[in-house]
């Protein structure tokens, strides 16, 4: 079999160690047409699978076409060979990111009994804070009304005043929501303050029977004295039951309470 130069192509003898055209090593060489076929691709089989996978995206079309427009019985054995098909591909699944459930707007219905009734507490404590101050004016506004320390005008001013503060206290208290366990003492404390609406009613009677200089001033003093004592009496029960209702529902002493509202 001829040999050939590797560099410059010329024909070499069969001992020849150096070209004898171009001076080079001899490399000799063998014709593309000599040499022997090449071994088969190693990727032939996935072309293979290529090819058939085609044909079955091909014949799934076909069955869909014929789903489509009602194929009959042929159409029922076409969907048997694709699922057959189906079960035999592998099935990939897919993980998606966990999602999370947003929890439920806080309402009243979800609010712990303990936080219910610390809320009522501090509020009805404020209350009580707000009429105890009424109280302490109220002590010294009669003695000085009645000696005439205070003008006429001014002490009716002053009655008016201190019923329209009473009145407010009794419809804040109305409109606060107590829990179960506070509902007995919250019953007692709006018949402690509608006690005390009637006493300053009495008490408003009163200074203006003084700016009249009618007879029934003594009379209208004497009936504000009265429901003055039935009160003190209503916040007085009211201040016990509340004060260990109070305690077991917070934890707070009776000690915090004002002796007098």
């Amino acid at each position: 079999m001829t040999t050939y130069c590797g560099t410059c192509g010329a024909a070499l003898t069969s001992d020849a160690t150096f070209c004898g055209s171009c001076g080079a090593a001899a490399e000799p060489t063998v014709p593309d047409e000599l040499a022997p076929a090449p071994a088969p691709a190693q990727g032939r089989p996935w072309r293979l699978i290529g090819l058939a996978a085609l044909v079955v995206v091909a014949f799934a079309g076909a069955a869909f076409a014929l789903l489509a427009h009602g194929g009959g019985h042929a159409a029922a054995s076409t969907t048997t060979v694709v699922r057959q098909f189906v079960r035999t591909v592998p099935v990939v699944t897919t993980v998606s990111a966990p999602t999370t459930t947003e929890p439920a707007l806080t309402t009243a219905a979800t609010v712990s009994a303990p936080a219910l009734a610390l809320v009522y507490v501090r509020r009805v404590d404020a209350l009580l804070g707000e009429s105890h101050s009424v109280v302490v004016a109220l002590r010294s506004f009669v003695p000085r009304a009645s000696s005439g320390a205070v003008g006429t005008e001014e002490a009716i001013r002053l009655a008016d005043s201190y019923l329209a503060k009473r009145q407010e206290q009794l419809a804040q208290a109305n409109a606060l929501a107590p829990p179960p366990s506070l509902q007995p003492a919250h019953r007692l404390l709006l018949a402690a303050l509608s006690a005390s609406v009637a006493d300053d009613e009495a008490l408003v009677e009163w200074t203006i029977d003084r700016r009249s200089g009618g007879g029934g001033g003594q009379a209208a003093l004497d009936r504000a004295t009265q429901l003055g004592i039935r009160a003190s009496a209503a916040k007085a029960l009211f201040l016990r039951n509340y004060a260990r209702e109070r305690l077991a529902a917070t934890g707070r002493p009776s000690s915090s309470l004002p002796k007098v509202f």
